[in-house]
């Protein structure tokens, strides 16, 4: 772990599916270099042993992408240990154990801001805040309609001051993904913190008239049987 650093990410594919949801399982642990895993004995929470995500993760027949932040600051400098530790019980048989792939491991010595929340929104615009690093001033915000992660270097993001900060020029009733990281110098920025934002409708003026000759802006919320539909209906 490089000295000055602050957090860490873990970004991994995984798999486990097993017998029950606490029968059969994997966990991820950082622990220090001189800490052995002994096999048949699960590992404890302990002086520099860090269990990251989940208590367990299990229940999954496909692959599912996971990323865990955390605070490294008590391994900056040294020689640590990632663990997945996989754990079968005795009954049920032979289980087909977790799979593990695409794993990467990032360091960082710029601290993501956290609690990062929606405070208000409307039509057009989402007021959003977060709980800011200390003595960290500056912050990189970017959105988009797709929810693809920015890497580190990114077009058309928005860095403020503000907090909280107003997101303006939105689309009506259309979800963003957004997300921020905090900005500690020009090639020194965070891990981005993510977070999902539902615009609302623009309320309509009185009086109110619709001939329903367009598109209009309706949404369908249908039961399993008797339905609005667009076009044609069928039998009912």
């Amino acid at each position: 772990v490089p000295a000055g650093t602050q957090e860490m990410k873990v970004n991994f594919d995984w798999r486990c599916v097993g017998e029950g949801t606490i029968s059969d399982y994997f966990r991820v642990w950082v622990v220090p270099q001189n800490y052995t895993p002994s096999v048949g004995t699960q590992i404890a929470v302990g002086t520099n042993r860090i269990r990251l995500g989940s208590a367990q993760f299990n229940g999954r027949d496909t692959f599912k992408s996971e990323e865990i932040i955390f605070d490294a600051t008590a391994y900056a400098g040294q020689n640590v240990r990632l663990v997945f530790e996989w754990r079968q019980d005795n009954t049920g048989g032979n289980q087909p154990p977790v799979a593990i792939d695409n794993l990467k491991v990032e360091a960082k010595s710029c601290v993501a801001p956290t609690n990062f929340r929606v405070i208000e929104t409307r039509g057009t615009t989402a007021k959003v805040a977060w709980t800011r690093v200390p003595r960290q001033n500056k912050f990189e915000i970017y959105y988009s309609t797709v929810n693809t992660p920015p890497g580190e270097t990114v077009t058309g993001s928005i860095i403020t001051i503000q907090n909280p900060y107003t997101i303006t020029g939105l689309t009506e009733r259309t979800t963003y993904y957004v997300w921020i990281r905090t900005v500690c110098g020009e090639n020194n920025r965070s891990f981005w913190r993510p977070l999902t934002i539902n615009t609302g409708q623009i309320p309509a003026d009185m009086p109110f008239n619709e001939d329903f000759e367009g598109g209009g802006n309706w949404d369908f919320q249908s039961p399993a049987l008797n339905k609005w539909v667009v076009g044609t209906a069928v039998n009912n």
